[in-house]
């Protein structure tokens, strides 16, 4: 795919579907972990417990959207075929390129003029700084610095060790930690919200109900803060 995406308009159309089948739960989630389960966003740790409790999900939610999106038949110049079916119907076509172990396929060498190049390393560097060159003109800002995430737990393995036994026994007791709203008693209406709002739009001055059923997200919820609360008292017993 190459140009503006916002000449594309199949890429463009590809986004709302992905916000709408699930990054906007996953958002409006987060948004609620801020608001009322005890996240910080800044905070480092924070950070890092939330990539080591939700990645694979969210990871999970991106392969099952690419699954299903690659089911769909498509409409106009794709006859009605899935996006599957145009892929194997091409390879019957046309081939299907041999695999390459480690680097660049020689193709894509050739298609850069770098292929001439006899060090293969130097060759795929030439090859780099060319796709760099002539993709420049499609980034619109300087890149998104990411924030820090690393672990609170010392090297050596025992804090690990007992962030893991303590969450065990708080799951096997059903312990939910008070004052984060997870109990009945601390929701106003005594139900668990459905619909989180977010902000929308490109200004962000427009509000979006997301409905973040109870069964799926409470329980994310009381993991998050169970994991919370025992790496907060892990990082305290130090003092």
């Amino acid at each position: 795919m190459w140009g503006a995406s916002t000449g594309n308009t199949r890429a463009e159309r590809t986004w709302p579907e992905v916000g709408s089948q699930f990054a906007r739960a996953w958002r409006a989630f987060f948004f609620r972990l801020e608001r009322v389960h005890g996240l910080q966003r800044n905070n480092p740790n924070h950070l890092w417990l939330l990539h080591n409790l939700f990645l694979s999900s969210i990871n999970e939610d991106c392969d099952s959207f690419v699954q299903n999106w690659n089911s769909h038949p498509i409409s106009g110049k794709g006859h009605d075929k899935t996006p599957n079916d145009i892929r194997l119907l091409g390879q019957l076509q046309h081939g299907t390129y041999p695999d390459v172990e480690g680097g660049i396929h020689p193709e894509v060498l050739q298609y850069y003029n770098a292929e001439e190049i006899e060090e293969t390393e130097k060759a795929e560097m030439a090859a780099i700084a060319n796709i760099r060159k002539e993709q420049h003109s499609q980034y619109y800002h300087e890149p998104i610095p990411v924030p820090k995430h690393g672990s609170p737990f010392a090297d050596n393995g025992k804090e690990v060790k007992m962030f893991g036994k303590l969450l065990k026994e708080l799951e096997s007791s059903d312990f939910i930690p008070s004052h984060y709203k997870l109990t009945p008693g601390e929701w106003e209406t005594g139900n668990y919200p459905i619909f989180e709002t977010i902000p929308f739009g490109k200004k962000g001055n427009r509000r979006l109900e997301v409905p973040l059923p109870p069964h799926i997200w409470l329980t994310r919820a009381i993991q998050w803060v169970r994991c919370l609360v025992i790496m907060d008292s892990i990082i305290d017993s130090r003092q």
